[in-house]
């Protein structure tokens, strides 16, 4: 009894020592963590990078995608398209369309649809399709900016810039000084002087020009490539932005009816690569900040027929995939009664020969199956009128044989039948004279 109490109390003292173990495990633990996590906070704080990454694959087959995501972060509706679904399928008034770059031709009827549209209220941002030249004076048909009279220029045909000019000059005086030191002796060059270095006579041209505005308050600096200039329309313009030459025009605005038409030098500079520019995001809002919806066109070519296959490919497969399960569960059921089967017994002979009879009827009207019945028939009395060498019948012996008329005799071996009726009598015929023969 007392050792039993002895290994009671040293099996208590052995819980014991393995509780407070696993106390101090935990304590030690939470001491580590905590001491962990204090020096993780005080070593490291949160912070947003940016990286940059390449373009995405639909940034690089879409221009207008930069400004589409920069529309929809100001809260403006907006939506990147391709094709000419827009052209032909117009979005409702208040809503502004803009084309990046002009490609096709429209009819006149869609033409008219457009500007239709526009007169509803509708805000068309567009450029001109061509350069044209000193001796257009205005733009095609297939233009849609054609209706507005505006039209795209080179900058450099009233003044060239000077480059044939400072260019011609140039060599003339090249040739003039060659002549006049043709004996003299080439000054020496310095020893510092840089061989590489550009000529001082030499231009460099900048194609930029900067255009400063104020839009709604805000102060901004616009970058246009002065290579082109827009010539106003017949009519004068809400809204415009000069070159610094005076020259024309980077940007016309007119109103038409209810809607808009903006028209300008070039769509470039609201593309991915330009958008990023102050002045180009904000122009982009400013110009669409009353529409309800941008629609951006960034082509309006024709979409092939591989490409549109590809598209739709997916609702090809999954009608097709319906459709399969469709017909798998129709041909599970029956549509109808069930035919019952007709028990059919031994027909009778009668009957059998009814419907040969019909059968040869409508196949040639019974010359056939009454040709085969007289050829036995003609056999016999061939053989059986006495001294007949020839197959032509004596048809008076054959009818005082057979006890038959003349008449009856003929009607029944050479007879032509016409209907039903005649092919009955002639039977009988040849009936008589089988059974008066054989008598």
């Amino acid at each position: 009894m007392t050792s039993g109490r002895s290994f009671m109390a040293g099996l208590m003292k052995a819980k014991l020592q393995i509780n407070k173990l696993y106390v101090l495990l935990i304590l030690v633990f939470a001491l580590v963590a905590s001491i962990g996590i204090m020096w993780f906070l005080n070593n490291f704080e949160r912070k947003e990078t940016e990286i940059r990454i390449h373009q995405s694959p639909e940034a690089r087959h879409n221009p207008l995608f930069a400004a589409t995501l920069f529309l929809q972060e100001l809260g403006i509706e907006a939506e990147s398209h391709r094709g000419r679904d827009l052209l032909v399928n117009l979005p409702p008034a208040g809503e502004a369309l803009f084309i990046y770059r002009q490609s096709g031709v429209l009819s006149p009827t869609q033409l008219d649809n457009l500007y239709d549209w526009i007169d509803s209220g509708g805000h068309l941002i567009i450029s001109p399709k061509e350069v044209l030249s000193a001796e257009k004076n205005e733009a095609g048909d297939d233009d849609l900016v054609s209706r507005m009279g505006v039209t795209l220029r080179y900058s450099n045909e009233k003044s060239n810039c000077g480059c044939e000019s400072k260019k011609a000059s140039a060599e003339n005086e090249n040739e003039t000084k060659l002549s006049e030191n043709t004996l003299l002796e080439p000054e020496p060059q310095e020893e510092n002087a840089d061989l590489n270095a550009p000529d001082s006579d030499e231009t460099e041209f900048d194609y930029t020009d900067t255009i400063s505005t104020e839009l709604d308050g805000v102060k901004l600096d616009i970058d246009f490539s002065n290579y082109t200039h827009l010539e106003e329309g017949w009519q004068d313009p809400a809204f415009s932005l000069i070159s610094s030459e005076q020259d024309g025009a980077y940007l016309l605005q007119y109103t038409y009816g209810s809607g808009k038409v903006t028209v300008l030098t070039e769509s470039s500079i609201f593309d991915n690569d330009e958008i990023e520019d102050t002045g180009h995001s904000y122009l982009l809002g400013w110009l669409v900040k009353d529409n309800h919806k941008v629609w951006l066109l960034y082509s309006n070519d024709v979409v092939g027929i591989y490409t549109l296959l590809y598209q739709n490919l997916p609702r090809f497969l999954f009608s097709f995939a319906g459709l399969v399960v469709f017909f798998i569960w129709m041909f599970q059921y029956r549509v109808g009664a069930l035919h019952g089967y007709k028990e059919v017994g031994r027909r009778n002979v009668l009957a059998h020969i009814d419907g040969i009879g019909s059968f040869n009827w409508r196949l040639d009207q019974g010359a056939t199956m009454l040709a085969r019945t007289r050829e036995p028939v003609i056999s016999y009395w061939t053989q059986r009128v006495p001294g007949n060498d020839s197959k032509q019948i004596d048809l008076d012996t054959v009818a005082e044989l057979s006890g038959m008329d003349r008449q009856e005799v003929e009607s029944g071996l050479y007879s032509q039948v016409k209907s039903e009726q005649d092919l009955i009598a002639v039977c009988r015929c040849l009936q008589k004279l089988r059974n008066g023969g054989s008598a």
